[in-house]
């Protein structure tokens, strides 16, 4: 999880702070307070100052590829908000399987599926769509 969380440092410092959107950094913070609410009781030792830790950070990350995506007129930015809402939906299913202990089907199979999917968005979105590109590609249509 350390591991994890350090990574997600390193995403939100590349995702950047402009624009802010409070508004969507304060909705996602109710969600996960909610949430943390709920699994706490089902957390031992260590995880119950980790986890809340860690679901501080994943929060972060989402809501600074979200802020990034709602204004702007870079497709690339849609790209790394999927990434980040399948990076959460995969560590959502992990918290349900091992903290509330829901048995989902393939449980294993969609973590991985959606902690893949979400790596190959956010690598996409780091693609160079810049005006050297365009100007590439104008020049092999003319």
């Amino acid at each position: 999880m350390i591991s994890f969380g350090v990574a997600h440092l390193f995403y939100i410092s590349a995702f950047g702070w402009k624009p802010v959107k409070w508004i969507i950094g304060l909705v996602l913070y109710v969600a996960v307070s909610l949430f943390v609410y709920f699994v706490h009781t089902k957390l031992d030792d260590i995880l119950i100052i980790g986890v809340p830790i860690y679901c501080f950070l994943i929060t972060t990350m989402l809501w600074r590829s979200l802020a990034r995506a709602v204004d702007s007129r870079n497709f690339l930015a849609v790209f790394c908000a999927i990434g980040a809402i399948l990076f959460v939906i995969s560590d959502a299913l992990i918290a349900v399987t091992m903290f509330v202990g829901v048995p989902l089907p393939c449980a294993r199979l969609q973590i991985m599926i959606t902690y893949y999917a979400a790596q190959f968005a956010i690598a996409l979105s780091t693609a160079d769509d810049g005006p050297a590109l365009q100007r590439s590609i104008r020049k092999k249509i003319k």
